[in-house]
């Protein structure tokens, strides 16, 4: 932590599989990852301003593979302390690397590993993205976000997500345009104490050029969450 200022962090790991058989065409045993992050950024004078980025590499060999995958964002959130509800609005542009030639050697798709959650839109990118259909790799999103806490305990908001192909092609299926989705989610997250955190939500994804190519239709999608944590 900088003068408070800004907290900087740095991660490094290396994976050692213990099977041969994976659930996609991804690899990992042999990747060293290395991650450098800068979090809560504050500018002098613009105390309502936080700045947050964080910059991922994989690399390394192993399963007859090697590794050259890379992941970013940068988050811009500004917070209206004079206004009622102090509403925060939120802008951040995310990329993870996909792959141009999946018959090579080179991995170079992102491999998200294991995905925690923290906040909306950090973690996950969109509940039915993330969880679904692009698996926070092969991908560039810009997310804009706008919430306001009701109370002490409760905060509702909203995210709207734009998301493109990183490279053109969707799991080795060529598409000719590389913008893929929109998705939407309005959340109500509460907190009644320290130990329980509950959410509901409810997103809808509409299919743009790249997703009406791959999948042949254009059909809304929606869902509905209930989600709880409880911290022991």
């Amino acid at each position: 932590n900088l003068a408070d200022q800004v907290t900087l962090g740095a991660m490094a790991m290396k994976v050692d599989s213990q099977t041969n058989t994976y659930a996609t065409p991804l690899r990992r045993d042999g990747m060293q990852v290395y991650n450098f992050r800068a979090l809560r950024g504050q500018l002098p004078g613009l105390d309502a301003l936080t700045l947050n980025g964080e910059y991922a590499v994989q690399r390394g060999s192993g399963d007859g593979v090697k590794y050259d995958a890379k992941a970013w964002y940068g988050q811009a959130d500004y917070t209206f302390q004079s206004l009622p509800l102090t509403p925060v609005l939120g802008y951040r542009y995310a990329l993870f690397s996909g792959d141009d030639n999946l018959a090579d050697n080179t991995q170079q798709s992102w491999d998200p590993l294991s995905k925690g959650f923290t906040d909306w839109g950090t973690w996950l990118v969109g509940d039915v993205m993330g969880n679904y259909v692009l698996f926070n790799t092969n991908q560039r999103v810009q997310q804009f976000s706008l919430k306001t806490h009701l109370s002490e305990t409760l905060t509702l908001g909203t995210i709207h997500y734009q998301f493109w192909l990183d490279k053109d092609n969707f799991q080795g299926i060529a598409v000719d345009d590389r913008r893929f989705a929109n998705e939407n989610v309005i959340f109500l997250d509460w907190t009644p104490t320290e130990r329980l955190y509950t959410s509901l939500a409810y997103n809808w994804v509409d299919a743009k050029s790249a997703a009406k190519q791959v999948f042949g239709e254009d059909e809304r999608f929606s869902a509905l969450e209930l989600y709880f944590t409880y911290r022991y």
